[in-house]
This record gives C-alpha cells, structure tokens and sequence, in this order.
C-alpha cells in the first residue's frame, strides 16, 4: 500500500508532532481531574462517579428492590463513554494521558479528527461492554481512558503488522517495526490474561484501586485492531 506525494519515512518525521485533536483530549482529561479534585466536594464528586462512571450493576442486581441509580436510563448509556473522562487518581491520569500521547499522536494522523473521535468513542464503548460481560450487576465502578487508549495500541499493532505503512518505511523499518509490534502485542495480551487469571501484577500500583481493569483494556485492544480499517484514510498528513 502507497501512500502518493508522501515520502517521508518515519524516522524522518519530528519526535514530538502531536495532532491538535490528541492536545485537546488530554487537555479535557486535564481540567475534567482539577475541577474534581479542587472545585467538588469528596460528597459531591462521588455522585459525579454514580452518574458518569461505568457500573455495572446499572443493567442487572437490582430486580425485586427498586433500585434506580443516578441519571436513570439516560445514565446507562451515557456512562459507556464518559466513564473514559474521569480518573481514579492524578498519577492514573498522568498514565493515560502520557499514553494517548504516544499511541493517539500516531494514529489520530492516520484518521480524520472527526474519524478520531468516532474511533475512540467506539472503542471506549466497546471496552467498557466487555467489560459488563465479566461483571453483569455487580458495583464496580469502571473509570478511566485506558479502554480507549488500548485501542489506540490495537489499532498501532494492525498497521505494522498489516503493512499499512506503505512508503512510509524503508524496508528494513518495517521489518523491524512489524518484530516490535508482534511482541508488544504477546505482552500486552499474556499481562491482561495473567491479571483476568487471578496473577494480579499492576505495573504502577497505587494508581488505581484494588485491580487492573484487564478485561476493558483487552475488549478495548480487540475493537482497536479489527476496527482500525474502517477508519484509516490512507494517508499520512
């Protein structure tokens, strides 16, 4: 696969060229975090959790005892998506952002920004259901962007390992990028079982509370590689 007028290699292009869509997503999850942590109330911002925080127990557990939780219906829904804007703590957020940084600044070149969105939306979506499958009814809270940003990784992995980089690699880059990307892949996966498997290893303990989300960032990983062809543009701007 070519990619015409540019030619470029990877290599060539500057470090640190971060696409204005991927500045603004971290600046949200940015100011999202301070005006939790210095403009609400602990009281306040744990009804903020109940409303846009993922939960499980949203969609089963609560038949025979009334239980509506905050925001209804529209709160099911919603907290699909924004359970990706909040974070459990500022180095949970720092993680993240510093992550969608890497990942997102690569592939929000290879989409449009609206096609960026969507991309993340979807998979943000679509981790938070897989990860409904592992805890139908039960409280526990999904936050975070690391869903999405697993997609990010998946969607990375799919264009080295497909070749999608056309001209954007000397030969022996691509060789070289696509060995780097399989491995990556193995780790990232056999540490998501390891931790489904009950071997819990968190790499930055203390960050989040209790365990790894490793079935969001695996659901989120699956939608990213298989999705990623529905957006690419075939370009590289």
């Amino acid at each position: 696969m070519s990619f015409p007028g540019n030619h470029l290699l990877l290599s060539e292009r500057p470090a640190f060229n971060i696409p204005p869509v991927v500045t603004f997503f971290v600046a949200v999850l940015i100011v999202i975090h301070i005006i939790r942590r210095t403009l609400l109330s602990d009281e306040t911002d744990a009804t903020l959790l109940l409303y846009f925080a993922f939960n499980p127990a949203r969609y089963g557990g609560n038949e025979g005892i009334g239980l509506v939780w905050p925001g209804g219906q529209e709160a099911d829904i919603w907290s699909l998506g924004t359970h990706a804007l909040l974070h459990y703590s500022t180095a949970h957020l720092l993680v993240n952002c510093f992550s969608l940084l890497i990942f997102g600044g690569f592939i929000a070149r290879l989409f449009s920004r609206i096609g960026f969105f969507l991309f993340c939306s979807v998979i943000s979506v679509g981790s938070a259901l897989f990860y409904l499958l592992f805890h139908w009814g039960e409280v526990s809270l999904l936050l975070g962007a690391s869903g999405f940003i697993s997609g990010l990784m998946g969607a990375t992995v799919r264009f080295f390992l497909w070749d999608y980089s056309g001209s954007l690699l000397s030969s022996s880059q691509a060789f070289l990028f696509r060995k780097s990307m399989l491995i990556f892949a193995i780790f990232y996966i056999f540490f998501n079982i390891l931790n489904g498997l009950g071997f819990a290893f968190d790499p930055f303990p203390g960050i989040a509370p209790d365990r790894v989300a490793w079935e969001a960032h695996l659901g989120g990983f699956a939608m990213g590689f298989f999705f990623f062809p529905l957006f690419f543009r075939k370009r590289f701007s």
